[in-house]
Protein backbone atom coordinates (compact mmCIF):
# COMPACT_ATOMS: atom_id res chain seq x y z
CA UNK A 1 0.00 0.00 0.00
CA UNK A 2 1.12 3.50 -0.94
CA UNK A 3 0.40 6.25 1.35
CA UNK A 4 0.54 9.99 -0.79
CA UNK A 5 0.79 12.85 1.58
CA UNK A 6 -0.35 16.01 0.18
CA UNK A 7 0.36 19.87 1.48
CA UNK A 8 -1.90 22.24 0.21
CA UNK A 9 -0.45 25.66 -0.25
CA UNK A 10 -2.25 28.70 -0.43
CA UNK A 11 -2.69 30.62 -3.37
CA UNK A 12 -2.47 33.88 -1.99
CA UNK A 13 1.06 35.08 -1.04
CA UNK A 14 0.83 37.13 1.79
CA UNK A 15 1.83 40.33 0.72
CA UNK A 16 2.02 44.29 1.83
CA UNK A 17 0.96 46.45 -0.74
CA UNK A 18 -1.12 46.11 -4.31
CA UNK A 19 -2.33 48.26 -6.89
CA UNK A 20 -4.68 48.20 -10.20
CA UNK A 21 -6.95 49.77 -12.15
CA UNK A 22 -11.24 49.65 -12.10
CA UNK A 23 -12.97 50.62 -15.36
CA UNK A 24 -16.46 48.64 -13.97
CA UNK A 25 -18.25 52.23 -13.54
CA UNK A 26 -18.56 52.38 -17.28
CA UNK A 27 -22.10 52.90 -19.29
CA UNK A 28 -23.68 49.48 -19.89
CA UNK A 29 -26.85 47.87 -19.75
CA UNK A 30 -26.08 46.99 -16.24
CA UNK A 31 -24.36 50.43 -15.62
CA UNK A 32 -27.01 53.51 -15.99
CA UNK A 33 -25.66 55.65 -13.50
CA UNK A 34 -28.87 58.10 -12.77
CA UNK A 35 -32.12 58.90 -11.08
CA UNK A 36 -30.72 57.12 -7.81
CA UNK A 37 -28.83 54.08 -9.25
CA UNK A 38 -26.36 51.83 -7.28
CA UNK A 39 -24.27 49.27 -7.47
CA UNK A 40 -21.17 47.96 -5.56
CA UNK A 41 -18.09 46.16 -6.74
CA UNK A 42 -16.12 44.06 -4.99
CA UNK A 43 -12.18 44.35 -6.17
CA UNK A 44 -9.87 41.46 -5.14
CA UNK A 45 -6.21 42.03 -4.42
CA UNK A 46 -3.45 40.20 -5.80
CA UNK A 47 -2.35 38.71 -2.80
CA UNK A 48 -3.65 38.04 0.82
CA UNK A 49 -2.78 40.44 3.43
CA UNK A 50 -1.96 39.54 6.93
CA UNK A 51 -3.72 42.85 8.20
CA UNK A 52 -6.50 44.98 6.83
CA UNK A 53 -4.58 47.70 4.22
CA UNK A 54 -5.58 50.92 3.56
CA UNK A 55 -7.15 52.09 0.16
CA UNK A 56 -6.89 54.82 -2.09
CA UNK A 57 -7.79 55.61 -5.61
CA UNK A 58 -7.31 57.97 -8.01
CA UNK A 59 -9.68 59.01 -11.09
CA UNK A 60 -8.23 58.71 -14.72
CA UNK A 61 -11.16 58.87 -16.73
CA UNK A 62 -14.25 61.13 -15.94
CA UNK A 63 -17.50 61.40 -18.36
CA UNK A 64 -20.48 63.19 -17.20
CA UNK A 65 -22.37 66.67 -18.01
CA UNK A 66 -22.91 69.45 -15.35
CA UNK A 67 -26.01 68.53 -13.12
CA UNK A 68 -24.93 65.27 -11.87
CA UNK A 69 -24.11 64.18 -8.61
CA UNK A 70 -22.66 61.04 -8.00
CA UNK A 71 -21.69 59.67 -4.16
CA UNK A 72 -18.48 57.30 -4.35
CA UNK A 73 -17.19 55.83 -1.42
CA UNK A 74 -15.27 52.50 -0.03
CA UNK A 75 -17.98 50.75 2.02
CA UNK A 76 -15.44 47.73 3.16
CA UNK A 77 -11.82 46.73 3.40
CA UNK A 78 -10.82 42.73 4.30
CA UNK A 79 -7.65 41.58 4.43
CA UNK A 80 -8.49 40.13 0.37
CA UNK A 81 -10.42 42.83 -0.92
CA UNK A 82 -12.74 45.79 -0.89
CA UNK A 83 -15.72 47.29 -1.78
CA UNK A 84 -16.33 50.30 -3.64
CA UNK A 85 -19.80 52.12 -4.03
CA UNK A 86 -21.49 54.52 -6.68
CA UNK A 87 -24.69 56.36 -6.30
CA UNK A 88 -25.94 58.84 -8.81
CA UNK A 89 -28.75 60.85 -7.18
CA UNK A 90 -30.10 63.16 -10.09
CA UNK A 91 -31.56 62.32 -13.28
CA UNK A 92 -28.11 63.49 -15.45
CA UNK A 93 -26.56 60.69 -16.22
CA UNK A 94 -22.61 59.92 -15.17
CA UNK A 95 -21.28 57.61 -18.54
CA UNK A 96 -18.46 56.88 -16.70
CA UNK A 97 -16.15 57.00 -13.40
CA UNK A 98 -12.64 54.93 -13.77
CA UNK A 99 -10.00 54.56 -11.26
CA UNK A 100 -6.19 53.53 -10.11
CA UNK A 101 -6.69 51.93 -6.71
CA UNK A 102 -3.57 51.46 -4.51
CA UNK A 103 -3.16 49.01 -1.37
CA UNK A 104 -1.14 49.62 1.59
CA UNK A 105 0.07 47.47 4.77
CA UNK A 106 1.82 49.86 6.56
CA UNK A 107 1.35 52.73 9.25
CA UNK A 108 4.09 55.11 7.75
CA UNK A 109 0.72 55.64 5.31
CA UNK A 110 -2.29 57.29 6.66
CA UNK A 111 -5.50 57.24 4.40
CA UNK A 112 -8.15 60.03 5.59
CA UNK A 113 -11.36 59.58 3.85
CA UNK A 114 -13.94 62.46 3.37
CA UNK A 115 -16.61 60.91 0.92
CA UNK A 116 -19.39 62.70 -0.43
CA UNK A 117 -19.35 66.36 1.31
CA UNK A 118 -22.39 68.20 1.09
CA UNK A 119 -21.66 71.83 1.36
CA UNK A 120 -17.94 71.49 1.05
CA UNK A 121 -16.04 74.03 2.73
CA UNK A 122 -12.39 73.90 4.67
CA UNK A 123 -12.22 70.90 6.95
CA UNK A 124 -9.60 69.56 9.79
CA UNK A 125 -9.15 66.21 10.40
CA UNK A 126 -6.76 64.62 12.67
CA UNK A 127 -3.45 63.47 12.32
CA UNK A 128 -3.16 59.77 13.80
CA UNK A 129 0.74 59.83 13.37
CA UNK A 130 3.31 62.88 14.37
CA UNK A 131 5.36 62.27 11.58
CA UNK A 132 2.98 62.14 8.69
CA UNK A 133 4.05 65.29 7.71
CA UNK A 134 3.41 65.43 4.14
CA UNK A 135 0.31 65.04 2.58
CA UNK A 136 -1.67 64.64 -1.16
CA UNK A 137 -5.06 64.71 -1.92
CA UNK A 138 -7.70 63.27 -4.32
CA UNK A 139 -10.84 63.83 -5.33
CA UNK A 140 -13.15 60.86 -5.56
CA UNK A 141 -16.59 62.14 -6.02
CA UNK A 142 -18.48 65.44 -7.17
CA UNK A 143 -22.23 66.99 -7.38
CA UNK A 144 -22.54 69.77 -9.73
CA UNK A 145 -25.46 71.96 -10.39
CA UNK A 146 -23.57 75.02 -12.57
CA UNK A 147 -20.69 76.14 -13.94
CA UNK A 148 -17.65 75.20 -11.23
CA UNK A 149 -14.21 76.66 -10.11
CA UNK A 150 -12.89 74.79 -7.52
CA UNK A 151 -9.44 73.33 -6.35
CA UNK A 152 -8.19 71.67 -3.47
CA UNK A 153 -4.98 71.90 -1.42
CA UNK A 154 -3.26 70.74 2.50
CA UNK A 155 -3.22 73.98 3.98
CA UNK A 156 -1.38 72.97 7.12
CA UNK A 157 0.06 69.66 8.49
CA UNK A 158 0.87 69.62 12.20
CA UNK A 159 1.50 66.57 14.18
CA UNK A 160 -2.29 66.32 15.50
CA UNK A 161 -4.15 67.72 12.42
CA UNK A 162 -4.31 68.44 9.12
CA UNK A 163 -6.48 71.02 6.86
CA UNK A 164 -8.00 71.11 3.86
CA UNK A 165 -8.68 74.64 1.94
CA UNK A 166 -10.82 74.75 -1.08
CA UNK A 167 -11.20 78.23 -3.49
CA UNK A 168 -13.99 80.09 -3.24
CA UNK A 169 -15.02 81.81 -6.65
CA UNK A 170 -17.94 83.90 -6.20
CA UNK A 171 -21.04 82.87 -8.07
CA UNK A 172 -19.36 79.31 -9.26
CA UNK A 173 -18.72 77.97 -5.45
CA UNK A 174 -22.51 77.62 -4.41
CA UNK A 175 -22.66 75.26 -7.55
CA UNK A 176 -20.16 72.41 -6.17
CA UNK A 177 -22.91 70.51 -4.17
CA UNK A 178 -21.35 68.02 -3.24
CA UNK A 179 -17.07 66.81 -3.28
CA UNK A 180 -15.44 63.85 -1.91
CA UNK A 181 -11.89 63.30 -1.33
CA UNK A 182 -9.09 60.81 0.50
CA UNK A 183 -5.65 62.20 1.84
CA UNK A 184 -2.74 60.25 1.84
CA UNK A 185 -0.49 61.59 4.49
CA UNK A 186 3.03 60.00 4.85
CA UNK A 187 6.54 60.12 6.35
CA UNK A 188 9.28 62.23 4.85
CA UNK A 189 10.25 59.41 2.77
CA UNK A 190 6.26 58.75 1.08
CA UNK A 191 6.23 60.75 -1.60
CA UNK A 192 8.52 61.86 -4.34
CA UNK A 193 8.90 64.39 -7.18
CA UNK A 194 5.12 65.50 -6.27
CA UNK A 195 3.50 68.45 -8.12
CA UNK A 196 -0.04 69.69 -9.13
CA UNK A 197 0.01 71.23 -12.82
CA UNK A 198 -3.15 73.41 -13.67
CA UNK A 199 -3.87 72.64 -17.04
CA UNK A 200 -5.73 74.25 -19.40
CA UNK A 201 -4.93 72.21 -22.71
CA UNK A 202 -4.12 68.43 -23.44
CA UNK A 203 -0.43 67.52 -21.50
CA UNK A 204 1.71 64.92 -22.50
CA UNK A 205 4.17 63.94 -19.43
CA UNK A 206 7.12 62.88 -21.91
CA UNK A 207 9.15 60.28 -20.79
CA UNK A 208 9.28 59.03 -17.11
CA UNK A 209 12.19 57.63 -15.27
CA UNK A 210 10.24 54.82 -12.70
CA UNK A 211 11.07 55.00 -9.30
CA UNK A 212 11.78 52.17 -7.10
CA UNK A 213 9.61 50.72 -4.89
CA UNK A 214 7.07 53.50 -5.58
CA UNK A 215 3.55 53.92 -7.13
CA UNK A 216 3.74 56.69 -10.32
CA UNK A 217 -0.07 58.51 -8.55
CA UNK A 218 -2.18 60.21 -10.66
CA UNK A 219 -5.50 62.57 -9.28
CA UNK A 220 -7.63 65.39 -9.71
CA UNK A 221 -7.54 68.54 -7.46
CA UNK A 222 -10.01 70.99 -8.97
CA UNK A 223 -11.82 71.45 -12.14
CA UNK A 224 -13.23 74.75 -13.77
CA UNK A 225 -15.85 73.40 -16.68
CA UNK A 226 -19.23 75.20 -17.37
CA UNK A 227 -20.19 71.57 -19.48
CA UNK A 228 -19.48 68.65 -20.27
CA UNK A 229 -16.09 66.81 -18.48
CA UNK A 230 -14.72 64.11 -20.14
CA UNK A 231 -10.95 63.83 -19.48
CA UNK A 232 -9.04 60.94 -19.42
CA UNK A 233 -5.27 59.32 -18.67
CA UNK A 234 -3.48 57.52 -21.17
CA UNK A 235 -0.28 55.26 -19.43
CA UNK A 236 2.21 53.73 -21.76
CA UNK A 237 4.33 51.77 -19.88
CA UNK A 238 7.47 51.71 -22.32
CA UNK A 239 8.96 54.49 -22.23
CA UNK A 240 6.87 55.38 -19.44
CA UNK A 241 4.79 58.09 -19.60
CA UNK A 242 1.11 59.58 -19.38
CA UNK A 243 -1.18 61.58 -21.24
CA UNK A 244 -4.27 63.96 -20.15
CA UNK A 245 -6.84 64.16 -22.84
CA UNK A 246 -10.40 64.85 -23.53
CA UNK A 247 -12.73 63.02 -26.01
CA UNK A 248 -15.80 64.13 -27.95
CA UNK A 249 -15.93 67.96 -26.08
CA UNK A 250 -12.75 70.74 -25.53
CA UNK A 251 -10.36 70.06 -23.04
CA UNK A 252 -11.58 71.20 -19.39
CA UNK A 253 -9.63 73.15 -17.14
CA UNK A 254 -8.46 71.47 -14.19
CA UNK A 255 -5.54 70.64 -11.51
CA UNK A 256 -3.84 67.64 -11.72
CA UNK A 257 -1.06 65.87 -9.25
CA UNK A 258 1.62 63.80 -9.88
CA UNK A 259 3.71 62.39 -7.22
CA UNK A 260 5.99 58.98 -6.66
CA UNK A 261 4.41 57.35 -3.49
CA UNK A 262 6.06 54.91 -1.77
CA UNK A 263 4.86 51.09 -0.91
CA UNK A 264 8.26 50.41 0.66
CA UNK A 265 10.39 51.97 3.11
CA UNK A 266 13.33 51.98 4.28
CA UNK A 267 13.60 54.50 7.46
CA UNK A 268 12.74 52.55 10.58
CA UNK A 269 11.58 54.29 13.25
CA UNK A 270 13.40 53.51 16.56
CA UNK A 271 12.83 54.20 20.24
CA UNK A 272 14.54 56.00 23.14
CA UNK A 273 17.05 54.14 24.44
CA UNK A 274 19.00 53.84 28.17
CA UNK A 275 22.33 55.03 27.82
CA UNK A 276 23.28 56.08 31.86
CA UNK A 277 21.57 54.72 34.69
CA UNK A 278 22.79 55.66 38.34
CA UNK A 279 20.96 54.81 41.36
CA UNK A 280 21.20 56.15 44.38
CA UNK A 281 19.77 54.77 47.98
CA UNK A 282 18.97 56.87 50.72
CA UNK A 283 16.92 56.98 53.75
CA UNK A 284 14.77 60.59 54.01
CA UNK A 285 13.09 62.00 57.29
CA UNK A 286 10.64 63.61 54.67
CA UNK A 287 9.29 60.68 52.87
CA UNK A 288 5.98 60.37 54.62
CA UNK A 289 5.12 63.73 52.60
CA UNK A 290 6.11 62.67 49.39
CA UNK A 291 4.44 60.64 46.99
CA UNK A 292 4.83 57.28 46.23
CA UNK A 293 6.20 57.99 42.67
CA UNK A 294 7.80 60.90 40.95
CA UNK A 295 9.20 61.57 37.43
CA UNK A 296 11.26 64.61 36.13
CA UNK A 297 11.73 65.72 33.26
CA UNK A 298 14.78 67.76 32.98
CA UNK A 299 14.49 69.30 29.17
CA UNK A 300 10.54 69.41 29.23
CA UNK A 301 10.76 71.18 32.44
CA UNK A 302 8.05 69.06 34.48
CA UNK A 303 7.05 67.08 37.44
CA UNK A 304 4.98 64.07 37.37
CA UNK A 305 2.81 62.06 40.17
CA UNK A 306 0.37 60.97 37.73
CA UNK A 307 -0.25 59.65 34.20
CA UNK A 308 0.67 61.57 31.49
CA UNK A 309 0.73 61.73 27.78
CA UNK A 310 3.55 64.02 26.12
CA UNK A 311 4.71 64.12 22.38
CA UNK A 312 8.45 65.37 22.07
CA UNK A 313 9.69 67.70 19.52
CA UNK A 314 11.58 65.81 16.95
CA UNK A 315 14.84 67.78 17.31
CA UNK A 316 14.62 66.47 20.79
CA UNK A 317 17.10 63.62 20.73
CA UNK A 318 17.95 63.34 24.44
CA UNK A 319 16.24 62.71 27.70
CA UNK A 320 17.48 63.31 30.89
CA UNK A 321 14.66 61.76 33.60
CA UNK A 322 14.91 61.12 37.67
CA UNK A 323 12.63 58.55 38.92
CA UNK A 324 11.82 59.20 42.89
CA UNK A 325 10.32 55.40 44.21
CA UNK A 326 9.29 55.59 47.96
CA UNK A 327 10.92 52.32 49.46
CA UNK A 328 8.79 51.13 51.96
CA UNK A 329 9.81 48.29 54.09
CA UNK A 330 9.38 44.49 53.14
CA UNK A 331 9.16 45.72 49.75
CA UNK A 332 11.43 45.42 46.83
CA UNK A 333 11.19 47.53 43.68
CA UNK A 334 12.16 45.93 40.23
CA UNK A 335 13.42 47.98 37.28
CA UNK A 336 14.28 47.89 33.65
CA UNK A 337 15.20 50.18 31.33
CA UNK A 338 15.39 49.74 27.49
CA UNK A 339 18.96 49.77 26.39
CA UNK A 340 18.71 48.03 23.21
CA UNK A 341 15.40 47.55 21.03
CA UNK A 342 17.16 45.34 18.32
CA UNK A 343 18.64 42.81 20.89
CA UNK A 344 17.74 39.29 21.34
CA UNK A 345 19.37 39.14 24.75
CA UNK A 346 20.09 41.98 27.23
CA UNK A 347 17.92 44.02 25.73
CA UNK A 348 17.42 46.08 29.33
CA UNK A 349 19.05 47.07 31.62
CA UNK A 350 17.59 45.19 34.85
CA UNK A 351 17.83 45.90 38.56
CA UNK A 352 15.97 45.08 41.78
CA UNK A 353 15.95 46.96 45.39
CA UNK A 354 15.58 45.76 48.37
CA UNK A 355 14.33 48.46 51.35
CA UNK A 356 14.55 48.21 54.75
CA UNK A 357 14.60 50.72 57.58
CA UNK A 358 18.21 51.87 56.24
CA UNK A 359 16.46 52.44 52.87
CA UNK A 360 13.43 54.25 52.03
CA UNK A 361 13.96 56.53 48.69
CA UNK A 362 15.48 55.09 45.83
CA UNK A 363 16.47 57.52 42.81
CA UNK A 364 17.19 56.42 39.31
CA UNK A 365 18.83 59.21 37.17
CA UNK A 366 18.29 58.02 33.93
CA UNK A 367 19.97 59.54 29.93
CA UNK A 368 17.99 58.25 27.16
CA UNK A 369 19.00 58.92 23.39
CA UNK A 370 17.37 58.87 20.10
CA UNK A 371 19.71 58.49 17.08
CA UNK A 372 16.88 59.99 14.55
CA UNK A 373 15.16 63.51 14.41
CA UNK A 374 11.10 62.37 14.32
CA UNK A 375 8.57 63.22 16.97
CA UNK A 376 8.17 61.12 19.92
CA UNK A 377 4.78 59.93 21.46
CA UNK A 378 5.14 58.82 24.65
CA UNK A 379 2.68 57.56 27.07
CA UNK A 380 3.48 58.05 31.08
CA UNK A 381 1.52 55.94 33.27
CA UNK A 382 2.10 56.13 37.26
CA UNK A 383 0.24 54.14 39.83
CA UNK A 384 0.59 53.51 43.50
CA UNK A 385 2.71 50.14 42.45
CA UNK A 386 4.71 51.67 39.74
CA UNK A 387 5.41 53.47 36.80
CA UNK A 388 6.00 52.64 32.85
CA UNK A 389 6.66 54.34 30.10
CA UNK A 390 6.09 53.30 26.11
CA UNK A 391 6.61 54.74 22.95
CA UNK A 392 4.16 54.59 20.11
CA UNK A 393 6.06 53.22 16.92
CA UNK A 394 4.95 53.77 13.67
CA UNK A 395 6.65 51.61 11.21
CA UNK A 396 5.06 48.85 8.76
CA UNK A 397 3.02 48.34 11.78
CA UNK A 398 2.13 50.40 14.85
CA UNK A 399 3.80 48.87 18.09
CA UNK A 400 3.82 50.54 21.31
CA UNK A 401 7.72 49.82 22.80
CA UNK A 402 8.51 49.69 26.63
CA UNK A 403 11.28 52.15 27.29
CA UNK A 404 10.98 52.33 31.35
CA UNK A 405 9.19 50.14 33.90
CA UNK A 406 9.58 49.83 37.43
CA UNK A 407 7.66 47.96 39.76
CA UNK A 408 7.22 48.18 43.75
CA UNK A 409 7.03 44.26 44.70
CA UNK A 410 6.50 42.40 48.02
CA UNK A 411 9.73 40.68 48.93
Amino acid sequence: MILFTFYFISAYAQITSDSGFYAGFTSSSDFICKDGFQTTATLSFNGQFSNTPQVFLGLELLDFDRGIDYRLSITAITTSNFDVSINCITSIQVFAVQFSWYAIDDQRIQVINNFNMDNPDIQTFNNINPNANQGIISITSLGIQGDIDFSLSISSITPTNVQVSITKVTGKFENLKQLGYQIILGTQEAFFETKTNSFTNPFNSGTLIQQMNRWLFLSFTGFSMNSFLKEKVIRVSLPLSYTLETFDVPFVKCNHLISWIAYQFTTIYKAFECQSVRLSQSNDNQVSTKPSIQIDIQELKIQLVSSYQQLIDKQMNSLNLNVYVKCQNTKKIVSQFLRCQDCAKNKYHKFSNYCNQQIDIVTYFLRYQSAQSFSKELSININSDGITITQVLYNQVKTIEKILEIQIQNQ
